[in-house]
C-alpha cells in the first residue's frame, strides 16, 4: 500500500504533463493553411518565399514586371540631359521564358535588344544586330522608402561597330 501511495504523485504528474502537451500541440495553428503560394513558392509561418524569378505576396508576379514600361533617358554617363535625349521601352519578350525582356530603342539606335532579368538586375547577352555588336547589364533603382516615384533603370552597354568603327561605352539612366 505504501508503494501505491508513493506512485500516485508520479502518476498524476505524468497525466498532467501529457494533458498539457496535448493541449499545447492542438492549439498550434497552421498559418499556411489558407495561404496559396504560386509559381512553386513555399509557405512558412504564413509567408510565401518565392523562387528567384517571382515576387509578390503570393509569388504571383514575374520579377521582369518591375522593369516593364516606358522610360525617358535623362542621364547619360552621369550628366543630366536637357532636353531629354530619347525614350526607351521595356517589354516582356514574345517567348515563354518568364525572365526574358526586349528593350526597344536602346541608345536611340537599336530597334530591339534581347535581355533577361535576374532579381533586380538585367543582362544583355552579346548579340549582333543592325551592323553592331552589343552587350551590357543594368539594375533597378527603387525610389527611397515608401515613395510613389516610379522605378528607374540604369543600363551600361558596350557597342562595337562591326564595320570597324570602334567601340563605345555608355551608361544611361532610364526614368
Amino acid at each position: 500500500m505504501n508503494n501505491f501511495l508513493r506512485s500516485i504523485p508520479a502518476f498524476c504528474a505524468i497525466i498532467i504533463v501529457t494533458c498539457f502537451m496535448w493541449a499545447n500541440m492542438s492549439c498550434k495553428q497552421d498559418h499556411c493553411n489558407a495561404v496559396n503560394c504560386l509559381n512553386n513558392g513555399v509557405c512558412h509561418d504564413g509567408v510565401c518565399y518565392c523562387p528567384a524569378n517571382y515576387t509578390g505576396v503570393y509569388c504571383q508576379t514575374p520579377r521582369r514586371a518591375v522593369f516593364i514600361g516606358s522610360y525617358t533617358v535623362r542621364v547619360r554617363n552621369g550628366n543630366v540631359l536637357h532636353p531629354t535625349l530619347y525614350s526607351v521601352g521595356i517589354a516582356a519578350a514574345m517567348d515563354t521564358v518568364v525572365t526574358d525582356i526586349a528593350i526597344q530603342n536602346l541608345l536611340n539606335y537599336f530597334t530591339s535588344v534581347s535581355a533577361y532579368v535576374s532579381h533586380d538586375s538585367l543582362y544583355i547577352p552579346s548579340q549582333q544586330t543592325q551592323g553592331k555588336s552589343i552587350t551590357g547589364s543594368g539594375y533597378l533603382i527603387r525610389p527611397p522608402g515608401g515613395s510613389n516615384a516610379p522605378n528607374q533603370v540604369a543600363i551600361s552597354t558596350s557597342v562595337t561597330d562591326l564595320s570597324g568603327g570602334g567601340t563605345s561605352q555608355e551608361t544611361d539612366t532610364l526614368q
